[in-house]
């Protein structure tokens, strides 16, 4: 066997046995990934007007746990390239990792690989679906065409939260200047797959929030508003949770742990 082949073999052996010692990290997700719906209870969007210190916000963030070392680690991309990444191929994926075809897995995994390969496309949308960290950044550095003043936000919480809050108030709001904005969601799949999209025809605004919960916990949560909706499908799952039509309010909606917000910022922040 050649070395190749042998070094993505033994990788693929220790990640599954990392998988039956820490657990399934994708056990208890849903079948539509697209909203990042897996990660929080409650609804993610909110109303740009709701974005102010006092607001309450009722939700339930899910923190992830950070014994399960395998949930949310990029492969190294030599193991990732060679690892067939589309819906054809999904009988020949699912072995690798040990799920039986027509399982709830392996229906969760073909969700997710038609939403990298089908899900629908905004005007002026570009988007990606990440296997390695080196394939994220390729498409990061791409669409903001230089490497200066770029950051990337996160959802973020006390190490004294336990994630039991259902409600939260909003105890400071910083607005946060940008050229561009790149957002990472968290797919479900056996081994890391992120999401990426920019909006390419519409003017972002990104916000930090810091909201304390009713159960103590403090959490700092990256909020991302599309200004202008006009050309959005009026099915979009935020118009049906926030009851108003395109074009006439931004869309707003908070990142959840996990996800990520490239941004390039304005100006230094």
């Amino acid at each position: 066997m050649a070395p190749h082949k042998m070094f993505v073999l033994l990788y693929l052996v220790f990640f599954k046995c990392g998988l039956m010692v820490h657990g399934d990290p994708h056990q208890n997700i849903q079948l539509n990934p697209s909203s990042s719906s897996h990660m929080s209870h409650g609804s993610l969007f909110i109303r740009f007007d709701e974005i102010h210190v006092g607001r309450i916000i009722k939700t339930k963030f899910d923190f992830l746990d950070p014994s399960k070392s395998s949930a949310h680690h990029f492969l190294p991309r030599e193991v990732a390239d060679s690892i067939p990444f589309s819906s054809s191929e999904l009988p020949n994926i699912l072995p690798l990792f040990s799920i039986p075809q027509g399982s709830r897995k392996s229906m969760v995994m073909e969700d997710t690989l038609f939403n990298c390969e089908h899900g629908v496309i905004l005007e002026g949308e570009i988007r990606t679906c990440a296997t390695s960290l080196e394939s994220m950044l390729d498409f990061v550095s791409g669409l903001f065409g230089s490497r200066d003043a770029i950051r990337v936000l996160t959802n973020t919480h006390e190490p004294t939260s336990r994630g039991t809050s259902d409600e939260y108030v909003t105890v400071e709001v910083e607005e946060i200047p940008v050229l561009k904005m790149i957002g990472c969601h968290l797919m479900p799949y056996p081994y890391t797959i992120y999401g990426c999209h920019h909006l390419s025809n519409t003017k972002t605004k990104v916000f930090r929030v810091s909201v304390e919960g009713n159960k103590g916990d403090q959490v700092k949560i990256p909020v991302v508003c599309h200004m202008n909706t006009s050309s959005w499908d009026p099915n979009h799952e935020a118009f049906q949770t926030l009851n108003f039509k395109p074009g006439t309010a931004p869309v707003c909606h908070m990142f959840p742990e996990g996800d990520l917000a490239w941004i390039q910022s304005s100006k230094s922040v």
